[in-house]
């Protein structure tokens, strides 16, 4: 839902609550304009927290990929003999990310 999407204008509220609305008067313009402004920050926000955390989960699959594609490189069998990753390399990588 897009922020423009919460704005109702007077008919589409009467369809809506067509005995509540002719008993009870309407704010006035300016009261109507801030709870709208309030609706539609509510939902650009929520949107904006939204995007953040998916950004979140994509940087940490990349930098679980990361990870286990240096340890794929390093590690394993290559027909004749295993390899390892030593200690040091293994330290250095470390220091590299941050860890």
């Amino acid at each position: 839902m897009e922020a423009k999407d919460t704005v109702m204008s007077k008919e589409q509220i009467e369809r809506i609550q067509p005995k509540i609305i002719s008993t009870i008067p309407l704010p006035s313009p300016s009261v109507t304009a801030k709870i709208q402004a309030e609706i539609s920050f509510k939902v650009g926000y929520k949107k904006g927290v939204e995007s953040h955390h998916e950004c979140c989960k994509m940087d940490y699959k990349a930098g679980i990929n990361l990870v286990v594609d240096w340890i794929k490189e390093g590690c394993g069998y290559d027909g004749s003999h295993w390899r390892h990753i030593p200690e040091s390399a293994w330290q250095a990588k470390l220091k590299e990310w941050g860890l």
